[in-house]
């Protein structure tokens, strides 16, 4: 029985040993010991606040240039106007044939359109034919136009247009030769017609008296000739009325049996007129219109 005893308290420390042997050893423990989970922790932060989003800001505006005109055809635009390069009459010439009977402007550039004439110190218009030739304007003397006198002085005036529209203008003077003895001519022949001066009705005058019964034309030299009339604006036949020469006037005046002025009318007078020499001016219209009667 005893040795019973001995033999299990034996077995016993044999199996304490062996334990705290493997456990000293740093092996794995037979009596696994299970795994300590984390203590959660929570971590404090501020409070979140939204802050407000900023409003969009409106781009501001900005004045842009105009664009550039874009020229009617390809490369740049033309901005220069014509150029006059060469002229068969130089400006300030003196001694000019009086026989010659065409002037030739030569431009730097094709001309398209152009009003130049040749007029006299009265700023009469010889009215001298004027053809626009390429980069050529010709004034020619036709068998209608006045042509130069002896001794006198002239004026080329006007302008000139290219196809851009951009504008010229031209003045030349020039004076014709004298005489070839040299003599100063107090008798030549007289080819100016008179210059127009004053009239009693203007062209565009408005209010005109209907009682009016007359009309006065005056010009710088004596009268030899007029044709003259007056009718009611878009009718064809004239009033009646007669006129009479009296020295440097002419004088419209109504005939008894021609017709009276009407009130709030509107009446034309075609005139034209020539000295005793037989210089024509073609004259032109003179439109005026009456007011009401009282």
């Amino acid at each position: 029985m005893l040795y019973k005893l001995s033999s299990m308290f034996m077995l016993i420390c044999l199996i304490i040993g062996c334990t705290t042997q493997s456990t000293d050893e740093g092996g794995d423990s037979i009596f696994p010991v299970p795994p300590v989970e984390p203590e959660e922790r929570t971590i404090p932060s501020e409070p979140v606040v939204i802050q407000p989003q900023p409003e969009p800001q409106p781009e501001p505006i900005v004045d842009k240039p105009e664009p550039e005109p874009v020229a009617p055809h390809d490369g740049a635009r033309d901005l220069v106007a014509p150029k006059l390069v060469e002229s068969t009459i130089k400006s300030g010439a003196t001694g000019i044939d009086v026989n010659i009977n065409a002037v030739t402007l030569t431009f730097d550039e094709k001309i398209a359109k152009s009003d130049i004439k040749i007029i006299d110190a009265h700023n009469q218009n010889l009215r001298w034919k004027r053809i626009i030739d390429d980069k050529n304007v010709v004034l020619t003397a036709l068998a209608d136009a006045r042509k130069l006198v002896l001794d006198r002085q002239y004026s080329i005036v006007g302008s000139v247009e290219d196809a851009e529209g951009n504008q010229r203008v031209v003045f030349i003077t020039f004076t014709t030769g004298v005489n070839e003895l040299g003599d100063d001519i107090e008798d030549r022949e007289d080819d100016i017609a008179p210059r127009f001066i004053r009239t009693t009705v203007n062209n565009g005058d408005k209010d005109v008296n209907p009682d009016t019964d007359h009309f006065i034309f005056t010009f710088d030299e004596e009268i030899g000739a007029t044709r003259l009339n007056i009718r009611i604006e878009g009718a064809l036949n004239h009033l009646g009325w007669t006129h009479l020469i009296r020295g440097k006037e002419i004088v419209l005046h109504k005939l008894d049996r021609g017709g009276s002025l009407r009130a709030e009318q509107t009446y034309v007078i075609q005139l034209a007129w020539a000295d005793k020499a037989g210089n024509w001016d073609p004259g032109g219209v003179i439109k005026f219109t009456t007011r009401v009667k009282e």
